[in-house]
């Protein structure tokens, strides 16, 4: 099941964006963000709509170079431990691979 609908796999995204999808059988669902020292960063908590959901997500910060990847994980857990974690310790559903868009300026 595709619980991330928007950015689909190899979308370029922008420092601060808005991933959604949906949810099935009323999971309770949380967003991470692996980045490229290999850790998992919790990102802002969802807001459902019915079966939608979006959250803001982060991709690195002004210093992170255009093409550098990224994986948007959808977890099933009501948990929000402090953030980056090492290991992700949570059943993933569905992720997605993104790119950093060129900045702008």
């Amino acid at each position: 099941m595709k619980y991330i609908t928007f950015p689909v796999e190899d979308e370029k995204v922008e420092l601060l964006q808005t991933v959604g999808g949906v949810v099935f059988d009323n999971k309770k669902l949380q967003v991470y963000v692996l980045a490229n020292d290999g850790r998992y960063y919790l990102q802002d908590p969802i807001m459902y709509d019915g079966i939608k959901w979006t959250c803001g997500c982060g991709f690195g910060d002004s210093n992170t170079q255009s093409g550098a990847t990224f994986y948007v994980l959808v977890v099933e857990s009501e948990e929000r431990p402090h953030s980056p974690i090492d290991t992700m310790k949570y059943p993933v559903l569905d992720y997605v691979n993104v790119e950093r868009a060129t900045p702008a300026g």
